[in-house]
């Protein structure tokens, strides 16, 4: 038996060259400078059209706002101005009445109640 001879009939290797394998391999990734510009415009776009989206959002809710804000005070001034004409009108009452009838200590009560509400006013209190 020779130990140099090949039994199967195949011819030698060399050593040094790599056995081919069957197995699949990875594809490298690319270095950081080697990728395409188109990726990060797109990158870049999507980002300016999301920021965009979000500044419309914000101005719009800002609008509602400020449109709240001016609903809110003109009702409130609406208010003020109803309460000031049902103070006036139960003044104007309380004026209309009359106090002659009254006992002394309870007419004099009434009387100057009577002269602060025509001071409130600036209406000018007649003789009484």
């Amino acid at each position: 038996m020779n130990l140099n001879e090949d039994p199967l009939g195949e011819p030698d290797q060399p050593i040094d060259d790599p056995v081919e394998e069957d197995t699949p391999t990875r594809s490298r990734r690319k270095k950081s400078g080697e990728s395409s510009s188109k990726g990060k415009e797109a990158v870049a776009e999507s980002i300016f059209r999301i920021e965009e989206a979000k500044l419309a959002q914000y101005n719009d809710a800002k609008e509602r706002k400020e449109k709240l804000v001016s609903v809110k005070l003109e009702r409130e001034h609406a208010y003020m101005g109803h309460l000031k004409t049902v103070e006036r009108q139960n003044d104007l009452k309380i004026l209309c009445e009359p106090h002659a009838h009254l006992d002394p200590p309870f007419k004099s009560v009434v009387i100057q109640q009577k002269r602060k509400i025509y001071e409130r006013w600036g209406w000018e209190m007649p003789p009484i």
